[in-house]
């Protein structure tokens, strides 16, 4: 289930998986989408959706209201004339396994998420986590701290690998 208002980022990465089925909603959708069918991973994208315990998740810049993970309100912004990078990636986790070019990145805003124990950050730059993974109430989640349109993250080799990576990981498949 993909939650938000049309992002063709995310709608063209998860394109090329052919065995995924994706099922895109509205926020106002969700709560019906979810009671009406048996979701694998759940994709918010700024959106507030509460995740059924037990299913994955993967969240781009969740907001501060509603946010099944905790998220401070407020942005952290990019410098004038300035970007966000990621200063540090850890490859060793399956979700970040095949990306080479995150360093690379430019990212505009970003939300203050505060770790919880448990927590895995998995790509970090100055603004603190920009990528994190962890699992609650039975299922796996990965939380983009930003929003991906406002970053060239999408343009990269690694966008697509990351989402595919994540998919997999949820699934327990390598």
């Amino acid at each position: 289930l993909s939650v938000g208002n049309g992002n063709r980022y995310l709608e063209a990465a998860l394109l090329l998986d052919e065995y995924l089925e994706v099922v895109d909603a509205t926020a106002a959708q969700a709560t019906a989408a979810l009671s009406q069918g048996r979701f694998d991973v759940v994709i918010s994208d700024g959106a507030a959706v509460q995740v059924p315990p037990g299913v994955g998740w993967i969240s781009l810049r969740p907001p501060p209201d509603g946010s099944p993970r905790p998220v401070e309100p407020g942005l952290f912004s990019a410098p004038a004339g300035g970007a966000i990078v990621f200063d540090r990636v850890d490859r060793r986790h399956p979700v970040t396994r095949f990306t080479s070019d995150l360093e690379e990145a430019h990212i505009g805003r970003v939300a203050r998420y505060r770790l919880a124990p448990g927590d895995r950050v998995l790509g970090s730059g100055s603004a603190g986590p920009l990528l994190v993974a962890g699992e609650r109430e039975g299922g796996r989640f990965v939380l983009f701290t930003f929003d991906v349109r406002e970053s060239d993250v999408p343009l990269l080799v690694s966008w697509p690998v990351m989402l595919i990576n994540a998919i997999d990981w949820f699934s327990g498949e390598d």
